[in-house]
């Protein structure tokens, strides 16, 4: 799993097809996730931890703002967070941040 962000631009943040461990669809977990730098530092220009709305069939998402401090070329890493119940999951993966055409 990796996300690339667009500089400069809104975009989409999904964490998709969250399930139990029977196979069906999490629609009730509180879902959050924050971009951090190299350091371990959350960027700034974003309330952080962005929660990620429950959409269908176990997918969440967020809407990240344009004006997150991010730079082309530079290493960030997501930390989503999904929590159900007595159940956590945690995921990191690397961010890539590109020019929007």
């Amino acid at each position: 799993m990796s996300l690339v962000l667009l500089k400069s631009s809104t975009c989409k943040l999904g964490a998709t097809s969250l399930l139990d461990d029977s196979g069906a669809a999490i629609t009730d977990a509180t879902v959050t996730a924050t971009i951090y730098n190299t350091l371990g530092v959350a960027v700034t220009g974003q309330s952080w931890p962005a929660t990620l709305a429950h959409d269908v069939g176990g997918n969440y998402y967020a809407t990240l703002d344009a004006g997150i401090n991010v730079d082309v070329g530079k290493r960030y890493f997501a930390e989503i967070i999904a929590i159900s119940g007595t159940s956590q999951k945690t995921w990191r993966c690397p961010v890539s941040v590109v020019y929007a055409c």
